[in-house]
């Protein structure tokens, strides 16, 4: 599973289109797109890729599994499809500020890389890596515009190029 692939599912559970990259590039930063990724401190036990905070969610996690067992609850996040829906569901209730690496901008160098980045899969052990590299510094590496970033991108210049008409339309109407 890409992160092109997060993506998919993630407008599929109704996430706009500009919100479903972004999320799914902010799934790297907050686990390395380790499905088995966990953080425990006294006020979080975060699983998955994006983190869902079971104690913050036990009552969604609840009607999501049919459960109050914590650990139904970490063995349905570990499944990628689970934390996507739930990523999904968390985003519909708080928006992109559920999340730290939204908040401080970590997930900024991926969102061009989305087909690049890739959920690993087995026991999720080893750090973050991205398709093809071996888990060294990526630094030099150069990565190919992704459909998702290059159809971003255009909408971004088409409203660039709105905004700048409306204005000269707006002088112009002023200066008669």
């Amino acid at each position: 599973m890409t992160g092109l692939d997060v993506y998919n599912k993630l407008l599929g559970y109704g996430v706009p289109a500009e919100h479903a990259r972004i999320l799914a590039a902010v799934a790297y930063p907050e686990s390395g797109y380790n499905p088995k990724a966990e953080l425990k401190t006294s006020r979080e036990d975060s699983v998955g890729l994006f983190q869902i905070n079971m104690y913050a969610h036990g009552d969604k996690l609840a009607q999501w599994t049919g459960s109050r067992d914590i650990n139904v609850w970490r063995q349905w996040l570990q499944n990628p499809e689970n934390n996507i829906y739930a990523a999904a569901q968390v985003y519909k209730s708080q928006g992109l500020g559920a999340w730290t690496a939204y908040k401080k901008g970590l997930y900024i160098p991926y969102l061009d890389r989305l087909t690049s980045l890739t959920v690993k899969g087995g026991n999720g052990q080893g750090g973050p890596y991205l398709a093809g590299d071996t888990g060294q510094e990526t630094v030099g590496k150069t990565s190919t515009l992704s459909p998702v970033a290059l159809a971003g991108g255009v909408v971004i210049l088409a409203l660039v190029l709105a905004a700048g008409v409306a204005l000269m339309v707006a002088g112009g109407v002023r200066g008669a």
